[in-house]
């Protein structure tokens, strides 16, 4: 098998982990129920105490991004602990 081979398949492999569906179970919704107030709760911070500027929406973008990365790190690493 060529290397071009070898990374095709390993890309496909790299690409069904990043585009399945990944369910949270078990102790994974209470760490993220956890994770997603803390969250809101800067959130809400942010939203009273900075003035609306392009700054805030920014800060406000990035929280949700944290909140999206961080429950696909605790179901991905579940998976990736299992299998």
């Amino acid at each position: 098998m060529n290397i071009e081979k070898i990374l095709q398949r390993d890309n496909r492999v790299e690409i069904e982990k990043r585009f399945k569906l990944h369910v949270l179970l078990g102790d994974q919704i209470d760490i993220m129920t956890d994770i997603r107030h803390r969250i809101k709760d800067a959130a809400i911070l942010i939203d009273a105490e900075c003035p609306d500027s392009r700054e805030k929406s920014l800060a406000l973008t990035k929280l949700e991004e944290a909140l999206m990365w961080s429950t696909t790190a605790i179901a991905r690493l579940e998976e990736d602990q299992d299998g």
